[in-house]
């Protein structure tokens, strides 16, 4: 069985038995000869597993047997075969645990290079099979009793990062219905919206080509539990519009299935 490896040590570089290692896996691919374009999916898999002998071996089948891998590792091998550079790795979001309780929980996102052994990837039966891979990094787990814990510090680190990130949130939040998000918007298949404001567009298009003739039609014909998922539909689509009220059918595509 192909592994991902992680190692947990403590702080002079000791490798800990019996931590517990939990793990939300995703992907990150960065094409950087297109402006470092960054795809990053969402959480594809989760594993954990208590460390013997220091690592924690996690079953990679986990993640590269989802759909989301294959369509973005398709994408990375095929910007490559086009000549473009590029990284991609599987990035694991890990929690350590002590259930002695002599060590303090320590949080770390570990990766794991792919790109760098893309040759050992391999396929069959569209389902691929990854090598064993070691993370770039070793989870280093601190005493409860070190000085460098300091609860009080710890209180006013968590304060002031919060109180940057909330204000880092709402910046992004408000500008990023008014500035150009096809550099960061992952478009994945051709037929996919290339922005935010495409993707809008498109809700509008399937509003006015398909989602009102669907309600009319239920409603006339008494299918009222379809008709109430559809309105449900309906009024999602009218909170988009109130949230993104400058976008209209005339910054989309078109209307779909318009006969020629």
């Amino acid at each position: 069985m192909s592994t991902l490896k992680i190692s947990v040590t403590n702080e002079s570089g000791t490798k800990q038995n019996n931590i517990n290692v939990s793990c939300e896996l995703y992907i990150e691919y960065v094409n950087t000869s297109n402006d470092n374009k960054t795809l990053t999916s969402r959480t594809l898999a989760e594993a954990s597993g208590n460390t013997t002998k220091g690592d924690i071996l996690l079953p990679s089948a986990r993640i590269c047997d989802t759909r989301e891998f294959i369509r973005y590792w398709e994408i990375f091998t095929r910007n490559g075969k086009k000549g473009q550079n590029g990284t991609f790795k599987i990035i694991a979001s890990a929690v350590a645990t002590d259930p002695s309780s002599t060590l303090v929980t320590t949080f770390k996102n570990v990766s794991f290079d792919l790109g760098s052994v893309a040759g050992k990837v391999t396929e069959s039966k569209g389902k691929y099979t990854l090598p064993l891979l070691t993370g770039d990094a070793a989870i280093a787990m601190i005493a409860k009793t070190s000085s460098k814990v300091n609860l009080d510090k710890l209180e006013k680190d968590f304060l002031s990062k919060e109180a940057s990130y909330l204000q880092a949130k709402r910046v992004y939040e408000e500008n990023i219905k008014i500035l150009d998000t096809s550099k960061i918007f992952e478009q994945l298949n051709d037929y996919e919206p290339a922005s935010w404001d495409k993707a809008i567009a498109r809700l509008l298009e399937f509003e006015e080509s398909t989602l009102d003739a669907s309600l009319r039609f239920t409603k006339k014909t008494n299918l009222t539990k379809e008709f109430g998922y559809l309105d449900q539909i309906k009024t999602a689509i009218l909170n988009f519009k109130n949230l993104y009220s400058d976008i209209s059918l005339s910054d989309g595509e078109g209307i779909p299935y318009k006969p020629s």
